[in-house]
């Protein structure tokens, strides 16, 4: 705003905009106008609008330009109508503007993370996934906390037990990756039966599609029970790798009642290939025994989208 304008917004709030350091709520005192030259506010900082950004190297935030209730001198041209009211302390509006910047990273990160699972589909469809080997994976170093070993994210800092994990690693020695298991007792068994010894600092990564639903699924599956499913996509001129959804209630089941020994439900799992779409029925039972053996049932019903329908079943025992 110009110098007549500040003068009309004497003892009312302004915000200060600083670009990447920030914009700060102020109330504006007084104006310095000298003819020919550019007038200043004097003003006292209330709070804060915006956080500042992040530094050059992207590490961390900039510091904050000013303290609660400082005052000080700013140019004019930094200065602008902030509205009549504002009612945070300065921690509060802090707080307040920080929480904005992580909603709209999040977003972000979502609409990103969407977009690029919709890029994988499509090329998993054209068979060129493999171009993005490098971009499949995570990546993780070894940590030790409270007698405990950790898997640290290299990227986003998020951290998983070792202990329990399902997962095959590729652990990094001499400078290669190789396949390998937790085999308990701070060790891992290569594929090659060589024990590795899991130290503070080791590099692990995972193959992300470890993660996606179907696979988990797979894993789940009694042996006999995945030639079952192979043998219906088959028959339906697919693979695995024509998947393109999962909903795996089975494993949601698994996370949200470890222990429970009674599982039942339904997978929906869709696949496509070039000119026609499926849709998996995935019925399951699970009765988990200590003293003998599981009983597995597993019941799958494909459909195309041209209404042709095909049922298969596996079961280890007569099902209940």
């Amino acid at each position: 705003m110009n110098r007549m304008e500040a003068s009309k917004n004497i003892g009312k709030i302004v915000s200060v905009d600083h670009g990447p350091a920030g914009k700060y709520a102020a109330r504006l005192h007084d104006v310095t106008a000298l003819p020919k030259k550019p007038w200043t506010g004097h003003i006292e900082i209330l709070g804060v609008l915006e956080a500042p950004e992040l530094d050059e190297k992207g590490t961390s935030l900039r510091p904050l330009m000013y303290e609660k209730n400082e005052k000080t001198d700013v140019p004019g041209r930094l200065i602008a109508p902030a509205g009549e009211h504002f009612n945070q302390s300065y921690s509060e509006s802090y707080s307040s503007a920080l929480k904005k910047m992580w909603d709209a990273a999040r977003e972000q990160s979502l609409e990103a993370e969407q977009w690029m699972n919709s890029v994988h589909r499509e090329l998993k469809q054209w068979r060129r996934e493999d171009i993005l080997e490098e971009q499949e994976y995570i990546y993780y170093v070894l940590r030790f906390k409270s007698k405990k070993m950790y898997l640290v994210d290299q990227r986003r800092g998020e951290e998983m037990l070792l202990e329990g994990c399902p997962f095959e690693f590729e652990v990094k020695k001499d400078q290669q990756w190789v396949r390998a298991v937790y085999a308990g007792r701070r060790s891992f068994r290569t594929t090659d039966e060589e024990i590795l010894q899991a130290v503070e600092g080791t590099e692990l990564r995972l193959a992300k599609d470890q993660f996606d639903p179907y696979q988990m699924l797979l894993r789940e599956l009694d042996e006999a029970s995945e030639k079952t499913l192979v043998h219906m996509l088959k028959q339906a001129g697919l693979t695995h790798d024509d998947c393109i959804y999962c909903h795996n209630s089975l494993l949601v089941q698994m996370l949200e009642h470890p222990g429970e020994n009674d599982l039942n439900g339904v997978n929906f799992i869709s696949f496509q290939d070039h000119t026609r779409q499926f849709m998996i029925q995935h019925h399951y039972r699970r009765k988990l025994h200590d003293d003998r053996a599981d009983e597995v049932f597993d019941r799958f019903e494909i459909t195309s989208d041209d209404g042709r329908r095909s049922i298969s079943v596996y079961s280890s025992h007569a099902p209940a």
